[in-house]
């Protein structure tokens, strides 16, 4: 529920809303453990450090654009802090307000401690190289920072002791398209110091999981390079057994022991938690190893070790912040690179170590922006590409620096700027802003006297000058040059424009020549005049606008307030070839060795050149210093004056000024020098790319690329309209200058960024980038022998598609050459070279263009008149258009093939697309969509090689002679291979033979993807192998007739007779594997239905044998859009054929799609049965919904509103619905499920889609299924159009096959089987239903041939607004007949109807009855009656009361009567009632049919006393007892003994009357109790006859049928209640009599003695 913690720094703000600083989210799955396999453990975390990132710390207008990632909305591109931070989960209560917050004790505070010690780390960072920098407008440098320290802006900065940029420079244009900082042989280098916490134990096991992580993903997609290009399977297993090999290897590894101290919980939890991880995966890639069989299913479970290791590859404690680069431009921050720390960390062990540690490494600048705007085209474009070799570590493992990375030597030199101001008609050091010699801000003074060699340090050499880094107009390697300038336009406000007071100028606005006076360089030529650059954001005449230029913001669109304009003009020109630049190098050289850079002012931009607005000049001074140490600082402490920083500049060398000085440490720069440097060529092989972006309205692209390497570039050539274009083209690329050793290069060759743009004639969009390694070719013999790869094309964070290329470097070195010659050229480009390019064959694509489907509306009208157009490797092939799609959307021709030269390896297959065509008015034809196929595996076909084996076998088999030759009749020409025309009826004879033969790649049933009950994965039932066709001999036939094998001599063994109450139910419930409902069908052995889990289409291959279904998209085709198809614009119905032509020139072979049946509209009816839906979703507040079904094909729709189930989330339906269509108009059926509401609309729950044509149309002939048995009558009859053996027949001639031969009507051939009538039935008394013996052996036949059998199909629902979720699923199934034939009568499965009985229950005696009371006069007594009931009714019925039972017997004579519906096939009681009172629907339920007959002791005062109860299932019941004396315990189905009872069904025996046992199972765990007995009398009526035989309940009238006399009970059965009398006469004078006479005669005995005494005298 709870899935991450947000913590925030907020700035408290007392008068508007609190900002925020920066946002960190803390995943608490990172941070616990709830794998159920082990002990798991609550989310923890620290006492760690929690690094915090944002935007940029400075104000500028970029940080009000970027507060966003304050929030956490991208990826922060600036530290904002740390917060020391400890996380404890318990569970317990939920904390009161006052308790969420509370101060820290100081027990914690004291504890946290020893997680504070600080270590000295230091970072080095070399810049190898800086290039595709956008245009600039000022200088440009790099600064690195770690944490906060290194951040120029921050307060605690301080440049002069530890320097934390590189030079500011200006950047050079590369002549083409990008800008790159020259620092040729001299490259900067940065070494940081900063102090944190010792946690490399944490990172060090988190570089061994990633390393391991690494390498698996590397082995795995080798493999998964030779799966798809179908590499032999010896190769894939053996790649498979090296990866599981070096993955056990590197699970071996133990993981760093963690510090005696100084660790946390985290830490402890997480190290046992990969241990054990680690160990169980090196187990289960053990076993996987010894026993995997199937490739595919051992790359599955490699993935999901490898999903395994990326969860415990995370470390969220670590407290070291990340290295970020950041590119300044002017001062201002442009762009930015992010390194997390881990990756560059240092570790004595290698495998523990940084992947990137002390490696050079390509990072790409780009411009920081949050989530909501990285698809966008700010963010696309590259800012820049660094070369960087980077190095973390602690202090003390600094050593492991020492080292030269590149080839290159680390050098720190002592510099200084010395510094010169024009005053006319001289440059002088006087009246200067600045000292003569200073630092590069000026700051300083830095006379060259001042600096003394620190304590270890030695000078290497004296002064000299650094060379200006910008002071050649153009790399010397270059070949072609852009040469630009900008016309500038100005206006006031409310004026027309004008020429500005500076019309021509740089880029940067520094005055430059005009247009036309500039000439062309010694040793170059103009290739082109003078053009407009619109292929920038300007307007159509190549203007870009703002208010002021030295503001900058252009943008093009012009309006009113804007008031300045500019364009840009370019020209191209190119070296010519052998002409010598020999004074032009030399003078740039000792232009060089000056080393002056000019500008206006000292904080503007310096230029090489000097020009007449500049007043300012500045050259750089270095001396080199050596170390004597290794542990001593680089770091002078020299004085200087406090008030001389912005001096004269007339300071002496002498030292004579020394007054007023005060310490100043100040850090020498570091460099890596290079004494090498060697010329490389590139040789970019690009072939194909397929699935680009979409850039233009038309849903295609112009793309084309461009490829850059070191600071040189190439393009490729435009391809027009297309997302998969096919260049087959190199690009070479001269004159790279690569410093340092060849050794290094080949070890860490420098990369290659590969760019996609879109060609417009205003501006060019960006489609993508990719970025790719060459082959460093050092020998000749490695020439041409890299492989193309797929490179992964990214836009932002999208996949833009793939590219196909590979690419070589090659020494070009003068003394050495090893570039091989030039590849052909065709046209104006070279083409792959033949070593690299694929090896390409002759190849023929055949298209089915059936028809197109569904189309939707495109620009606001409706599509009427498409096309197609199918392209495959620059060949296409388009087919004529439909008139009018609404009256017939099919092709007239459906055929068509074009041949083309294709790749044949399949990796290297170009994408065939089609494309969707409207033909409107006026002649527009805009393009609709698109459909891109990746691979074409699926419809590659071999009928040559797949012939000569079939050839070869029916030799071998001995059907043909060797030398039999084939006629083949190819596209309508009567054209022989060996034969002379002339003889027709032979030549059909062998095409139809030839066809037979290949009709398993031509238009044969391909096996399906899943499998069935029965049938192996991708099958259906028992395999056959096929052979080709051969006539029956006459010994076959003789074989038969002496075996007596005669159509009327034989005979079958036939199933049972079916029974009556057996119905299509029956079958159903038996299909589906309920052996309740099914147990009657299943016990007679009669056939059952296939079950499809799925849709029908996912076991026979979509129905695609004829044709598939392509959805059109406009534009780029996403996998989303494949999943919601409802974006489609439409589909295009056809299918693809591709196979090889001969090599030798011979005649192809027969064309495979050529004789598709007709594609005209066909009238058809449609039955849709639905069954019944399973796990729908809730659509009311109640959690259940009110389905119902719902219909559609065409503008026919059916809403079966009066069928809702209410309440109920698993309805039965058993509705059957009759629609017509005509296909191909309207052959799309929607099967849908409503929610019934009552007073709103109705809700969609899901629906599914059927294409009735593919399934129509398919060989698979899904349109009815076949049963297993032929019944011509009864329940099951044949409910087919056509007989078992017409179908067969039918089926072979649609298959282009030799029809079935048969040899009487019990044996067959078909496809080269042979099938007879003995393996599918035994020898028995034939069933009356069946039909004759041929059509059953073809039906036997059918079947074989995996054609659809009777089945019923699981079709998910889904919901168009949640396309992805499923929504239930619905059972059905539907038969498609051909309304030109007759059409038989529908299955009936209308549910169940149940029959309304009576039950008549007559209770005739009690015997046995356990006696509860005890009267007054202290007899064991019963006030004995029976109550009865069905279970489920709550109907109750009881008897009237015998009264004083004295001896357990109870006479009633009594009636119960209880009508049911009772559901005959299932057994079942039906009842339908109401949930409430105010319910407007009945549910029905259904339950046994048990009847409960009770036994109770009547009580007036207190409740009655339960005595014992017979529980009786009316379906399976025990035999009553004929006499009570031998009823018991032991007559019940149930008895404790086990002992055998008989049992017997009312249903069936109608009446039943005898004596049944009565218990009493109040406690389960004691042994039953005889309490009584009951003798009744059953009687099952049907209502008819209950009608016709009244009889009321108890002794009511009409008491008839059988007429019940009064019971005739003893006379002390009476209640003392209400008889007195009787009570007296029959409980007081009967139990008391002789008490009572005797105390009569004793009171008259003492009433005569009183008065005898009385009487005396």
């Amino acid at each position: 529920m709870c899935e991450r913690l947000s913590l925030h720094i907020m700035d408290k703000d007392h008068l508007n809303k609190d900002d925020t600083v920066a946002t960190h989210f803390l995943q608490l799955t990172r941070l616990s453990s709830a794998d159920p396999d082990d002990e798991g453990f609550l989310p923890t975390f620290g006492p760690a450090y929690v690094c915090f990132y944002g935007s940029p710390r400075e104000f500028s207008t970029m940080n009000m654009q970027l507060e966003g990632l304050d929030r956490g909305l991208g990826e922060g591109c600036a530290f904002r802090g740390r917060v020391l931070l400890q996380l404890n989960v318990t569970n317990g209560r939920t904390p009161t307000p006052d308790e969420a917050v509370m101060n820290i004790v100081n027990d914690d505070l004291f504890a946290v401690q020893p997680f504070l010690r600080r270590r000295k780390f230091r970072l080095f960072v070399s810049f190898l190289e800086a290039s595709m920098i956008a245009p600039v407008d000022g200088p440009v440098e790099f600064e690195v920072s770690i944490g906060d320290f290194g951040n120029k802006f921050s307060a605690s900065y301080s440049p002069v002791e530890s320097p934390s940029t590189t030079q500011p420079l200006n950047a050079m244009f590369d002549g083409q398209n990008y800008y790159y900082m020259p620092w040729r042989d001299i490259k900067p280098c940065i070494m940081l110091i900063s102090h944190w916490e010792d946690n490399t134990f944490r990172i060090e096991s988190l570089n061994m999981i990633l390393k391991t992580i690494d390498k698996l993903e590397m082995n795995l997609g080798k493999v998964r390079l030779l799966l798809r290009s179908e590499a032999p399977i010896e190769d894939t297993a053996r790649q498979l057994m090296s990866l599981l090999d070096d993955l056990i290897s590197d699970l071996s590894c133990h993981l760093p022991c963690l510090p005696d101290k100084g660790y946390t919980d985290l830490d402890q939890k997480m190290h046992n938690l990969r241990t054990d991880d680690m160990a169980t995966i090196r187990q289960e890639a053990c076993e996987l190893k010894e026993n995997a069989v199937d490739i595919f299913c051992t790359v599955a479970e490699i993935e999901g070790y490898l999903s395994r290791l990326q969860i415990i590859a995370v470390e969220p404690q670590n407290s070291i912040p990340d290295v970020i680069v950041w590119m300044l431009v002017g001062g201002r921050r442009e762009a930015y690179v992010r390194i997390p720390s881990h990756t560059i960390m240092h570790a004595s062990d290698k495998q523990h170590r940084g992947k990137h540690c002390g490696r050079t490494q390509t990072y790409l600048l780009r411009k920081p922006c949050t989530d909501d705007k990285r698809n966008t085209k700010s963010y696309w474009a590259v800012s820049g590409k660094l070369e960087l070799c980077l190095w973390l570590g602690l202090d003390e493992n600094v050593k492991a620096t020492q080292q030269k990375p590149y080839g290159g030597e680390v050098s720190v030199f002592a510099e200084t700027y010395e510094n010169q101001i024009f005053i006319f008609p001289s440059w002088t050091t006087r009246m200067m802003p600045r000292p003569k010699f200073s630092d590069i801000t000026g700051r300083l003074k830095l006379p060259k006297y001042c600096f003394d060699t620190p304590s270890g340090w030695l000078w290497d050499d004296d002064w000299f000058i650094q060379p200006a880094m910008s002071n050649v107009d153009e790399p010397s390697t270059l070949m072609t040059f852009t040469e630009d300038v900008f016309e500038n336009v100005t206006r006031q406000p409310g004026a027309l424009w004008t020429a500005g007071e500076v019309v021509w100028t740089n880029v940067v606005g520094e005055e430059a020549l005009p247009k036309d006076e500039i000439t062309c360089p010694p040793g170059w030529q103009w290739t082109d005049s003078w053009q407009i650059d619109l292929s920038r954001a300007v307007d159509e005449v190549g203007f870009e606008y703002c208010v002021d230029h030295n503001v900058g913001g252009f943008v093009p669109v012009e309006k009113t307030y804007h008031l300045y304009r500019r364009r840009r003009w370019v020209r191209n020109r190119e070296r010519i070839p052998n002409v010598e630049q020999i004074a032009v190098q030399q003078r740039q050289k000792e232009e060089a060795k000056e080393g002056w850079e000019y500008a206006r002012l000292f904080t503007t931009k310096f230029h090489a050149k000097q020009r007449k607005t500049h007043m300012v000049r500045r050259r750089l001074w270095l001396r080199k210093m050596i170390t004597t140490n290794p542990d001593s600082e680089p770091l002078f402490t020299f004085q200087s004056s406090r008030d001389n920083v912005a001096d004269t500049g007339d300071d002496k060398e002498d030292g004579s000024n020394k007054s007023g000085r005060i310490p100043t440490s100040y850090a020498p720069r570091m460099y890596i020098t290079f004494r090498e440097v060697h010329t490389y060529q590139l040789r970019a092989y690009l072939y194909q790319a397929r699935d680009l972006f979409s850039m233009d309205a038309s849903g295609l692209s112009d793309p084309y690329a461009r490829v850059v390497c070191g600071n040189q570039s190439a393009c490729s050539r435009i391809i027009r309209e297309t997302l998969s274009p096919t260049w087959d083209q190199t690009l070479i690329v001269d004159k790279i200058q690569i410093y340092g050793d060849i050794e290094e290069v080949l070890y860490e060759p420098p990369s290659v960024v590969i760019e996609l743009f879109d060609y417009d004639p205003v501006g060019h969009d960006y489609l993508g980038m990719s970025l790719a390694t060459p082959k460093v070719v050092i020998f000749k013999e490695d020439a041409l022998t890299s492989k193309l790869s797929w490179f992964p094309v990214v836009r932002g964070t999208e996949q833009g598609g793939e590219i196909l290329a590979a690419f070589e470097l090659y020494q070009e070195d003068e003394e050495e050459r090893l570039a091989p010659a030039l590849p052909s050229m065709v046209g104006d480009h070279y083409t792959v070279a033949k070593g690299i390019r694929p090896e390409m064959h002759l190849t023929r694509i055949e298209v089915l263009t059936w028809g197109v489907r569904n189309m939707k509306k495109f620009q606001l009208a409706a599509i009427t008149c498409p096309s197609i157009e199918i392209e495959c490797g620059g060949a296409f092939i388009a087919t004529n258009k439909i008139k009018n799609c609404k009256r017939n959307p099919n092709f007239e021709k459906s055929s068509m093939f074009f041949d083309v030269y294709l790749p044949r390896e399949e990796l290297y297959m170009p994408p065939l697309n089609i494309r969707l065509l409207d033909h409107r008015a006026f002649g527009l034809k805009p393009l609709v969509g698109t459909h891109t196929i990746q691979s074409m595996r699926d419809y590659r076909r071999d009928p040559v090689a797949q012939f000569q084996a079939i050839r070869e076998k029916i030799i071998n088999e001995g059907f043909m002679n060797e030398d039999l030759e084939f006629e083949i009749e190819l596209d309508g020409d009567n054209t022989s291979t060996g034969k002379k025309e002339g003889d027709e009826s032979k030549r059909s004879s062998t095409v139809m033979t030839y066809m037979s033969s290949l009709k398993d790649s031509f238009m044969g049933v391909q096996t399906g993807s899943k499998s069935t009950s029965g049938g192996t994965p991708g099958t259906l039932g028992k395999s056959t192998t096929r052979s080709v066709y051969s006539w029956f001999s006459a010994s076959d036939h003789d074989e038969d007739s002496e075996g007596g094998w005669e159509v009327d001599s034989y005979i079958c063994e036939a199933p049972d007779e079916l029974v009556d109450n057996l119905d299509w139910w029956s079958k159903y419930y038996a299909s589906i594997g309920d052996e309740n409902l099914g147990r009657v069908y299943l016990e007679k052995g009669y056939d059952t239905m296939e079950v499809f889990e799925e849709e029908l289409e996912q076991y026979f291959d979509q129905f695609k044998d004829l044709a598939e279904t392509y959805p059109i998209f406009h534009g780029k085709q996403t996998n989303e859009d494949m999943i919601d198809e409802d974006k489609a614009l439409g589909h295009f119905k056809g299918t693809f054929r591709i196979y090889p032509l001969p090599a030798d020139g011979s005649e192809p072979p027969p064309r495979m799609l050529q004789n598709a049946p007709s594609n005209n509209p066909i009238e058809l009816k449609v039955r849709v049965y639905i069954i019944r839906a399973r796990g729908l979703e809730p659509q009311d507040p109640n959690g259940l919904s009110d389905p119902y079904p719902a219909l559609k094909i065409g503008k026919t729709k059916i809403r079966d509103r009066d069928h809702y189930v209410p309440k109920c989330l698993e309805p039965m339906y058993g509705l059957m619905y009759e629609l017509d269509c005509v296909i191909p108009l309207e052959s799309e059926l929607k099967v849908q499920i409503f929610d019934y509401d009552l007073l709103s609309g109705d809700d969609l729950i899901g629906e599914t889609k059927i294409d009735l044509e593919n399934r129509y149309l398919s060989a698979r002939r899904g349109v009815c299924g076949l049963p297993k048995r032929y019944y011509i009558s009864g329940p099951y009859q044949w409910r087919e159009t056509e007989t078992p053996r017409e179908i067969l027949e039918k089926w072979c001639a649609s298959q282009m096959i030799t029809p079935p031969m048969w040899a009487g009507n019990c044996k067959v051939k078909v496809t080269g089987q042979i099938y007879m009538l003995t393996q599918y039935e035994v020898r028995g008394k034939a069933h009356k239903d069946w039909g004759p013996a041929a059509d059953r052996l073809a039906l036997y036949a059918l079947l074989d041939l995996q054609l659809v059998p009777e089945h019923i199909e699981m079709r998910t629902l889904y919901n168009p607004l949640r396309p992805e979720m499923p929504q239930g699923v619905v059972e059905m199934f539907v038969d498609i007949f051909d309304k030109k034939r007759p059409i038989p009568p529908p299955i009936d499965i209308t549910p169940r109807a149940p029959q309304d009985l009576e039950l008549r229950v007559i209770i005739w005696n009690c015997s046995d009855v356990i006696l509860a009371d005890v009267s007054a006069s202290g007899q064991k007594m019963s006030d004995i009656y029976v109550k009865g009931w069905l279970k489920g009714q709550d109907k109750k019925q009881k008897t009237d009361v015998h009264y004083r039972s004295l001896n357990g017997d109870g006479n009633f004579n009594w009636r119960f009567i209880f009508p049911f519906q009772y559901l005959t096939a299932e057994e079942v009681l039906v009842l339908k009632r109401k949930e409430h009172f105010f319910s407007l629907d009945k549910h029905e339920e259904k339950h046994p049919v048990e009847l409960a007959i009770q036994i109770w002791d009547n009580d007036i005062f207190s409740p009655d006393e339960f005595l014992g109860v017979v529980e009786l299932n009316l379906n399976k019941m025990s035999k009553p007892s004929k006499f009570a004396k031998t009823c018991s315990l032991d007559d019940l189905l149930d008895n404790e003994k086990g002992k055998h009872v008989q049992a017997v069904s009312l249903f069936e025996m109608k009446t039943l009357k005898g004596w049944w046992p009565a218990y009493c199972d109040i406690d389960s765990s004691l042994p039953r109790e005889l309490t009584g007995k009951v003798e009744m009398e059953l009687e099952i009526l049907i209502k008819d006859d209950a009608d016709a035989k009244p009889a009321g309940r108890g002794r009511d009238d009409p008491n008839e049928n059988p007429h019940l006399d009064d019971p005739d009970r003893p006379a002390t059965s009476f209640s003392w209640f209400t008889s007195p009398w009787k009570s007296l006469r029959y409980i007081i004078w009967a139990n008391y009599k002789w008490y009572i006479i005797g105390v009569l005669l004793t009171v008259l005995l003492v009433l005569f003695v009183l008065l005898f005494f009385y009487s005396l005298p």
